[in-house]
């Protein structure tokens, strides 16, 4: 099944979509969605055009009646919106015309410069952002993450972001970036409060529910942090660190006092040195891998954002390297061909690369590494809900306990490559002492590790009202016996309505409906799904027309719980747009400029899905087309 309109008028049809290629989907709710999209409706407005042209209005007449010089601006603004979205300088932007222009394509005299392409840039800017304000202007709670990072021009700029539902799913939206005045806990807010009014979000607090940060002191602070001085105003606001970032704190706190574990970064760090500032070690360990037909990896430095996927790189490196590395360093050492320190650091590797123990050890930490990895990937999706975060902790503590009496996938790899005392055809040290000691070392890290793990996620896992949030919406959690899940739920609702009773009444919700009538309705329904459909129930209840009527109140409470802010990868990944566009070479981009360059290549659709015809009719629908000063 196809939608006959928007096949008739794909330039301003969603060409993604599934009811413009085809679809076997014949669901109410489906057809419903497709009928109320913007690119629909715009369809049926041009087919009403087509239909009765008389009728249409003259401008839009007169532009259709240029096709030859719309099809050119059209080429003109998606090649504007590659080079942007692409993350590259405006002058690429005349470069890419000139080659089209080569390859014979048509795109006339006019609009092909570099200034032409910052100026549709922010027409660009304007028709996407139009859609998202209003997306975040109808929705009935958001949440506001926010970081702070220094550009390459030295100045400090505050990040922020907003976390709406879009769909029935979170969605975490880029509003901009604004210079920061000073960094106190005020000039933080000031700068957050500029960029939310700046996008015409000025009643933003009235929406608010929730607040995200990397939990530095100016952010949470209780006597003075940001989140206090937003809660003076919204009283209800919950604060919340992102999970992220206290994953790799609990990692750091358990990790720091190891001795062991210590020694496994002074290795680390040693072969990061010996072969990252000496051009001539790092060639010599290449000719080395290519005499031994084997492949080679750089050793990595354990440096940057995120801690454990660095530590987890470098000993991924350091074990596959393992036999070439040892052959590099001991022929280091035999013929001093470096330096005193080089020569010196090359000894103080062999002795700990040769000892079974430490070894041992190594595997060790990296089965500890994968389990706290993995669920740091999960902790930074940007569509992250509480019920998940919870459920990935959990199942990573109870991994992490089963390996004080199950060996992980590498020691048991490592063991079964060391039977007779030699890995890699290098006889190992201290082989005879393998059992207790390790065991013990085991035991004691692994505990501190959870021990650690728990102590800083009792913030979440012990805050009432976002415990009560997470069971309410998570089927896992509901009991299969009806009796049982008759009355289970309603001391959750009260909790998280209680708690928000200012802002859920502001929004014309009748707690008492959602309680008595909606919510035992809801778990019926819920329940009666395979488990497999349990998780995405809500979502359905979101884009379904009837059951957003019939459970408007309850939906109203779930909105509020799905918009919690648990984690600020966004934002850091935001920076990292940031630094590759504004770079040395474009230092003096303004903030005002950055952060619609920004938002065009975090919010902006895929090339395929970018919807080039709506742009061009805002180009001349009164934009102004002059070159910027």
């Amino acid at each position: 099944m196809v939608c006959k309109v928007c096949r008739q008028f794909p330039s301003k049809a969603d060409r993604g979509g599934s009811f413009f290629k085809a679809t076997d989907n014949y669901r109410k709710h489906a057809l419903d969605a497709h009928d109320k999209s913007r690119n629909h409706i715009q369809c049926m407005l041009a087919k009403q055009a087509a239909d009765n042209p008389s009728a249409a209005p003259l401008n839009v007449w007169a532009r259709r009646a240029n096709t030859d010089r719309n099809q050119r601006v059209e080429k003109l603004v998606n090649t504007a919106y590659h080079t942007i979205k692409s993350e590259q300088p405006f002058v690429a932007y005349e470069k890419t015309v000139a080659l089209l222009k080569k390859n014979g394509v048509d795109v006339g005299t006019q609009y092909t410069t570099d200034m032409a392409c910052r100026r549709l840039g922010e027409v660009i800017y304007d028709e996407l952002w139009e859609g998202c304000a209003a997306e975040i202007k109808a929705a009935n709670f958001i949440s506001v993450l926010a970081d702070t990072a220094t550009d390459v021009s030295g100045r400090d700029l505050e990040g922020v972001y907003v976390r709406i539902l879009s769909s029935g799913r979170p969605n975490n939206v880029f509003i901009g970036v604004q210079e920061l005045q000073h960094a106190t806990a005020p000039g933080h807010y000031a700068a957050i409060n500029t960029v939310l009014e700046k996008a015409e979000l000025p009643h933003w607090k009235e929406k608010v529910v929730g607040f995200g940060s990397d939990g530095a002191a100016v952010m949470v602070g209780r006597h003075g942090g940001v989140a206090t001085l937003i809660r003076a105003e919204v009283p209800h606001l919950i604060n919340i660190q992102c999970l992220g970032h206290v994953l790799e704190l609990a990692a750091m706190d358990a990790m720091k006092g190891n001795i062991r574990l210590k020694k496994v970064m002074d290795v680390l760090k040693a072969l990061y040195k010996q072969y990252h500032y000496s051009p001539k070690a790092w060639r010599e360990l290449k000719e080395l891998a290519d005499a031994l037909h084997q492949k080679i990896w750089k050793p990595t430095n354990l440096g940057g954002t995120r801690w454990l996927p660095h530590l987890q790189r470098a000993l991924w490196t350091l074990m596959n390297n393992y036999p070439v590395l040892l052959a590099h360093l001991e022929n280091t050492v035999e013929t001093r061909s470096a330096s005193a320190e080089m020569v010196g650091r090359a000894k103080q590797c062999l002795q700990l690369l040769k000892d079974f123990q430490h070894l041992l050890f190594f595997a060790l930490v990296q089965d500890i590494l994968e389990i706290l990895s993995c669920l740091s990937l999960k902790l930074q999706e940007d569509r992250l809900i509480l019920p998940e975060a919870l459920h990935a902790f959990e199942t990573a503590v109870l991994k992490l306990t089963g390996m004080e009496t199950e060996a992980g996938e590498h020691v048991e790899g490592f063991l079964a490559q060391t039977k007779e005392g030699d890995f890699h055809s290098v006889q190992l040290m201290r082989f005879s002492e393998r059992g207790e000691e390790f065991n013990r070392e085991k035991k004691e890290l692994l505990s501190s590790v959870i021990a650690s793990l728990q102590h800083r996620f009792q913030s979440v896992e012990s805050h009432q009202v976002l415990l009560a949030a997470s069971k309410l919406v998570d089927p896992r959690e509901w009991p299969a016996d009806q009796k049982e899940l008759a009355s289970y739920g309603s001391d959750h609702l009260n909790t998280v309505t209680e708690h928000f009773a200012d802002v859920l009444d502001r929004m014309g919700c009748d707690r008492e409906k959602a309680k008595r009538t909606e919510w035992p309705s809801a778990k019926v329904i819920i329940k009666s799904l395979p488990q497999c459909l349990q998780q995405n129930a809500w979502q359905d209840f979101f884009v379904d027309d009837d059951r957003r009527k019939n459970f408007c109140n309850l939906l109203v409470i779930v909105e509020l719980i799905l918009v919690m802010p648990l984690s600020t990868a966004s934002v850091e990944r935001g920076f990292s747009a940031m630094k590759r566009i504004k770079n040395d070479w474009r230092s003096n981009l303004s903030v005002k400029t950055l952060t619609k360059l920004l938002f065009i290549c975090l919010e902006g659709p895929e090339m395929e899905h970018f919807n080039s015809m709506s742009v061009v009719d805002r180009w001349f629908a009164g934009a102004d087309r002059r070159s910027l000063e």
